[in-house]
């Protein structure tokens, strides 16, 4: 039987990416040109990316166009990825992203290793 697809794990259970999502963050507060702190990052906990991004744009009293918000939530995902790879957590990682041709929604494939 051919595998069609493979289900990863990166909300914290397997590997604890609280830090990475964080570190996303703060990086997309400070290019949208303000400041976020890890007390304010307790109000994303446990919050889909969408509604954080909205939480995120209120600290800073940003308003954008919903192309833009997806286009930062993309960046986002990208980062955590990165940061995970620079910090030695995704070992193994094997990613890309492509346009899925009936939606042109990005897909992303993913594996990781576990933090030391």
């Amino acid at each position: 039987m051919q595998k069609k697809a493979f289900i990863f794990d990166l909300d914290g259970v397997i590997v604890d990416t609280a830090k990475f999502h964080y570190l996303a963050w703060k990086k997309l507060a400070n290019d949208l040109g303000f400041d976020f702190t890890e007390t304010q990052n307790e109000m994303l906990k446990g919050v889909s990316r969408s509604k954080s991004l909205e939480i995120l744009l209120g600290i800073g009293n940003i308003s954008l166009p919903q192309e833009q918000k997806e286009k930062l939530m993309d960046e986002k995902k990208s980062e955590i990825f990165i940061l995970g790879r620079i910090l030695g957590c995704f070992r193994n990682i094997a990613w890309y992203k492509r346009p899925d041709s009936a939606s042109e929604k990005q897909k992303y494939i993913g594996s990781s290793g576990i933090c030391e």
